[in-house]
């Protein structure tokens, strides 16, 4: 009887050692921490698609629909490490490709096959890639992922304008370009991109919120706020989940427009799920789908109003790039 007890109580213990999840699965508080190490360099993959449709188009022209696709690939490469984990950063594109999709036709540029017969626009397209394509910038980032600076992209704008042709009819398109892309601009991209966390320990289930202002030539200052839930989390890996909403800051200079024209942006939001390495302190892959009503609004060349309905559906996948 004793004998039969014994083994009973071995085979429950059996039972509940298999069935039960290993330690490592089982949901667990984790402080979220960016990790680097001096001189390691880190590559990631920014995959984006967008589709744009326009109605209200003058003269009386049917709806339009355009979709853009791009790629590019870009490396980081750890300069300096302070001892509270505030690494300076060196990143650099090596690699850009866009195709874009109009009904008039397609325009596919790649900056790791240039196309000496590429029409105009190609052209054009091809000499701003090359001229980002390896040009450095800095970028200072705390161990929370915020980004406490960028510098070095201005420059980097400075030498992709001096590449353009001269064109009165597009230099105020152009310059409001390079103004939407300073260093300001990019430092607001990059922590849009990479998730800020905490400084406390979080359990699945926890919110937490961002907020910054990223400045855009066509609609000024932009509030972006992003509501971040922890999903999951085990020693290894932790889930993340994101709610996206972008409005216009009130508080912004007024913008000119581009050629004349004002926009103003609708309800805009997005959705996404981001996985996060904790053992190794780095953002593995980062997905967003964000939806950008707009109305552009002004008078063409003759005087006749212009009303015209935009809507931007777009997907961003950051992945890193393992080797």
């Amino acid at each position: 009887m004793r004998m039969t007890t014994k083994a009973g109580f071995l085979a429950a213990a059996i039972a509940i050692a298999v069935a039960a999840p290993p330690t490592s699965a089982l949901p667990q508080d984790v402080t979220l921490v960016y990790k680097w190490t001096k001189g390691e360099t880190l590559r990631y993959q920014i995959d984006q698609s967008t589709d744009t449709t326009m109605s209200g188009l003058p003269g009386g022209m049917p709806d339009v629909t355009l979709n853009q696709v791009a790629n590019q690939t870009f490396k980081m490469t750890v300069d300096d490490l302070t001892a509270d984990g505030v690494a300076t950063l060196t990143q650099v594109f090596e690699s850009m490709r866009m195709e874009f999709t109009t009904p008039a036709g397609k325009i596919s540029v790649d900056s790791a096959a240039p196309n000496a017969n590429a029409g105009p626009p190609e052209q054009i397209a091809q000499k701003i890639f090359s001229a980002m394509v390896g040009e450095p910038f800095k970028v200072v980032l705390a161990s929370s992922g915020k980004v406490e600076k960028l510098e070095g992209f201005t420059r980097v704008m400075d030498k992709m304008m001096a590449t353009l042709p001269p064109d009165p009819a597009a230099a105020a398109a152009f310059q409001q370009l390079r103004a939407g892309l300073s260093d300001d601009q990019m430092n607001a991209m990059f922590s849009q991109g990479f998730p800020q966390f905490p400084a406390k320990p979080i359990k699945p289930g926890d919110t937490w919120s961002t907020s910054l202002v990223i400045p855009n030539p066509a609609l000024g200052g932009m509030i972006t706020t992003i509501d971040y839930t922890l999903a999951s989390s085990d020693v290894q890996t932790a889930r993340l989940t994101g709610k996206v909403k972008i409005e216009k800051d009130p508080k912004g200079p007024a913008v000119p427009g581009v050629m004349g024209m004002k926009t103003d942006l609708g309800d805009a939001n997005g959705d996404g799920e981001m996985v996060f390495d904790v053992a190794k302190g780095r953002l593995r892959t980062a997905t967003t789908r964000m939806t950008m009503p707009m109305t552009v609004s002004g008078a063409a060349p003759d005087g006749t109003p212009v009303s015209m309905k935009m809507s931007a559906k777009s997907t961003v996948k950051i992945e890193l790039v393992e080797k």
